[in-house]
């Protein structure tokens, strides 16, 4: 299920308005990875979460799960930041 409905802004406003909408995205997909992609004893969950299984589809969050668990670009980006934020040695060799 995508979007459906329209917004009319100006120009002004619509770098500002695709921004925040950006972040939110981003701000969700993290919240899905750390509160529902692994369950307690950190098995992956293969079918979306229920609260949110209305909207998103069985094929949209394997790939999401592929992306977090197995996609090594991504991976890697996540060590370099995690580490840069946290100013930590990673203990694995990524280079």
């Amino acid at each position: 299920m995508f979007l459906q409905k329209k917004f009319d802004v100006d120009e002004a406003q619509k770098n500002i308005t695709l921004k925040i909408a950006g972040r939110a995205h981003r701000t969700f997909r993290t919240a899905l990875a750390h509160k529902w992609l692994r369950d307690k004893k950190g098995n992956i969950n293969h079918k979306p979460p229920s609260l949110y299984a209305s909207f998103i589809e069985q094929d949209v969050w394997s790939a999401f799960v592929r992306k977090r668990t197995e996609d090594e670009e991504f991976l890697v980006y996540t060590i370099i930041f995690i580490t840069c934020i946290y100013d930590i040695k990673p203990c694995i060799n990524i280079f």
